[in-house]
């Protein structure tokens, strides 16, 4: 199955652009996102049921976990376990991002 970038779903939100290529497979899902800024703008993000892995295509950032911090740039690759708090400090940063599960919104919380 082909889906152009012109058939992917795109959300804007004040810091970052995601274009969700939304694939069959409830089992995995894949995003474009483009990030500049802070994301999210205040406290942290978490996914309960979803894994995440961030490709950096381009850009610098730092990824803040709980675990701990780390600088990433092209070529760089991070694993976010579910249940982990994360929140990010962007610089132009464009981010192949892999879920598993297909991510959905309900999944998704916001902590201050």
């Amino acid at each position: 199955m082909l889906i152009k970038k012109s058939q992917a779903e795109e959300k804007k939100m004040p810091t970052c652009t995601v274009s969700e290529y939304q694939f069959s497979s409830k089992d995995l899902g894949v995003a474009l996102v483009n990030m500049h800024g802070r994301y999210p703008e205040t406290g942290k993000a978490m996914n309960t049921i979803c894994d995440m892995i961030y490709h950096i295509t381009s850009g610098t950032g730092t990824i803040h976990t709980e675990k701990d911090s780390f600088k990433v740039e092209k070529g760089d690759s991070y694993f976010f376990d579910k249940n982990t708090w994360y929140w990010i400090e962007a610089n132009n940063l464009e981010v192949c991002l892999t879920t598993a599960p297909n991510w959905y919104v309900e999944q998704y919380k916001t902590l201050e």
